[in-house]
């Protein structure tokens, strides 16, 4: 029975945070976008290149150059890539428009950031409520919900990660090489989220 409470505090406030951080979204049908005309725009057409480059034999960019500042090449690299969180639109996008694809991207991105601080705040055996409320904060606090207006913010599930194993890194003397490794791969996929 403690059990099933726990999940549901969970789920509720995974719930409650997604909805409130996404609820022009949600209460407009999925019609209005959380985004604005420079980032927002710009990380919707970087996700959608990725997509395009690796689904579709006619398009005319590939993966690092975007049909963008023709003829400069790699037109990528000046940007965020994205490539660390892409997947996750990919499979969207695999069933849906590209509208959809992105917003629910940006919706289930703000889900894993509260999934992977309390996923990281259990394996530091912080209590279940401690854990609930610190995943809140990482995934919906005002902070990170303004930033949704630039979505490559928003895709940060993997820095917990990178926390926990710095900490294995300090606190582990046995265990360094694997803690250091595991540590730099998270930094790593951060970065490229």
């Amino acid at each position: 029975m403690r059990t099933t409470a726990t999940l549901l505090a969970y789920a509720l406030a995974l719930a409650l945070g997604t909805y409130h951080t996404f609820r022009p979204t949600f209460d407009s049908r999925f019609v209005r976008v959380q985004t604005e005309r420079g980032d927002g725009m710009l990380n919707h057409l970087i996700l959608e290149n990725s997509w395009l480059a690796l689904t579709d034999p006619n398009y005319k960019g590939t993966l690092l150059s975007p049909p963008m500042y023709h003829p400069e090449r790699y037109t990528l690299l000046y940007s965020e890539n994205l490539f660390a969180s892409a997947p996750i639109y990919w499979a969207l996008r695999a069933v849906m428009s590209h509208d959809l694809a992105y917003i629910w991207w940006q919706i289930g991105c703000g889900a894993l950031n509260f999934v992977s601080f309390a996923v990281v705040a259990r394996w530091l055996r912080l209590s279940h409520p401690l854990a609930v409320a610190g995943a809140f904060l990482w995934g919906f606090a005002v902070v990170h919900a303004d930033q949704i207006k630039h979505s490559q913010m928003i895709p940060r599930f993997f820095a917990p990660f990178a926390a926990y194993y710095a900490i294995q890194l300090v606190t582990e003397p046995a265990q360094k090489a694997k803690a250091l490794s595991r540590m730099l791969g998270a930094l790593f996929f951060q970065c490229l989220a």
